[in-house]
């Protein structure tokens, strides 16, 4: 009995250093691959300001002086011919030119009418 428990005290000892040593090799892997990839590590940083870009549009009656006209003080058009020959069938103009203000982003310009519903010459514009 004596050689058994000495076997096993053995089988133990034995397996014992065989998970230290699988421990020790893991230990030593883990750090040699914690330092390779530490040496193969790079990184870059980089900042910026971002601002929203600004569209405006200014007009000008003698296609030269463009100014900003806004709601509630339009520019004051020179037709081409006296108010009384305003009338279906007859063509009159004024100049309106129509730019985008600097700075500026560029952009499309489309006419509109604001009711051809209603009295008036709105039905012919």
């Amino acid at each position: 009995m004596a050689d058994t428990r000495r076997g096993m005290r053995e089988g133990k000892r034995l397996l014992s250093r065989r998970i230290r040593a699988v421990l020790a090799g893991g230990l030593v892997f883990g750090v040699g691959a914690t330092m390779t990839l530490a040496a193969w590590n790079d990184s870059e940083y980089g900042n910026a300001t971002f601002t929203a870009g600004r569209f405006d549009i200014v007009g000008a009656t003698d296609g030269a002086t463009f100014s900003s006209h806004p709601v509630g003080t339009p520019a004051a058009l020179s037709f081409s011919a006296p108010f009384s020959a305003m009338a279906p069938g007859n063509t009159t103009y004024a100049l309106f030119s129509v730019r985008t203000a600097n700075p500026s982003v560029a952009g499309t310009l489309q006419l509109s009418v604001t009711s051809t519903a209603g009295t008036g010459l709105g039905t012919y514009l």
